[in-house]
């Protein structure tokens, strides 16, 4: 009786280690599949990002040459905005120096009338604003002209 008894609680011992044993492999083997899956899905995000980086970087080496043509018209264009610029500052100053002209013909026309009248105090200091020869004129002291 007691070598059953012993038999049987080996038996029952076996049975209760390896359902132990095979829980625990059942476990691992679960563990590791979820951790191939991780490792697989982790691996293939890093391959999308390699694909997405080459084709990022095969149409950024594409755009280097037409990049690099519009930075070449940008340069033409900022050159001739330059040679424009020049231009119309000189034709600025041919303007300003004709009205200046004109408007001292003009001035010293109104000092004649005005001094046709018998008052001639206003010629000379008319005439002597805008000179024919200079193209800038003198600034004008309102204060003793109108005085």
């Amino acid at each position: 009786l007691a070598a059953q008894w012993a038999s049987v609680s080996l038996s029952r011992a076996q049975t209760e280690m390896l359902s132990s044993i095979e829980s625990r492999i059942q476990a691992t083997e679960q563990t590791t599949h979820s951790h191939a899956s991780t490792v697989d899905s982790i691996s293939s995000q890093y391959q999308t990002v390699q694909r997405i980086q080459r084709a990022e970087n095969e149409r950024m080496l594409a755009d280097v040459p037409r990049v690099c043509e519009q930075i070449d018209r940008l340069g033409l264009l900022v050159d001739a905005v330059e040679k424009n610029l020049g231009e119309l500052e000189d034709a600025m100053g041919k303007a300003e120096a004709a009205v200046g002209i004109s408007l001292g013909g003009r001035l010293e026309q109104l000092a004649r009338f005005l001094g046709s009248g018998g008052k001639t105090q206003g010629v000379p200091y008319l005439r002597q604003w805008a000179p024919k020869e200079q193209a800038i004129p003198k600034v004008i002291n309102t204060s003793e002209f109108l005085d």
